[in-house]
């Protein structure tokens, strides 16, 4: 079968059970660069400018992919392609202002997503949640800041 698809249930070796041999230059996707990421302490955000997100705990990381002492994403060799991205934060705010999260690469924003909390006072919580899908190269990194617009530093909700 050159260039198509082939779609299976199950494979097994020519008796019908056991290990099969994959050929050389047979590309396997399976478990490819994944990786989940949480803070483990609030963290202040300045108001009026990005500040980045730093991370404290790795949930998972399938392929080492994710520099937790520098909180960014880099592609690992062999590992170019398309790569989904969701994130999220709240910050504690009861102001009517305007939320940003936005993913950069290399240094540079390449998404911005915005939010906006109305809560009518009171103690509240505000933020903003973001998914974006990068063609990325080896090598490329992505990080995660974010932005609010009210009055003075906000901590972050763990």
């Amino acid at each position: 079968m050159a260039d198509g698809t082939l779609k299976v249930g199950t494979i097994t070796n020519s008796a019908g059970s056991g290990n099969i041999t994959i050929g050389s230059g047979v590309t396997l996707l399976s478990n490819v660069p994944a990786f989940q990421v949480v803070p483990t302490a609030e963290q202040s955000i300045s108001a009026n400018s990005y500040t980045k997100l730093t991370f404290g705990t790795e949930n998972w990381d399938i392929g080492s992919c994710f520099d937790l002492t520098n909180s960014k994403f880099v592609v690992p060799t062999g590992k170019a392609g398309k790569y989904d991205f969701y994130g999220r934060y709240l910050i504690r705010s009861n102001d009517d202002k305007e939320y940003y999260i936005s993913f950069y690469k290399n240094g540079a924003i390449v998404t911005n997503t915005e939010a906006k909390e109305v809560t009518g006072g009171g103690a509240g919580a505000a933020g903003a949640q973001t998914v974006a899908t990068l063609d990325l190269s080896v090598g490329d990194e992505i990080e995660c800041y974010v932005y609010h617009s009210s009055n003075g530093a906000k901590n972050t909700y763990v």
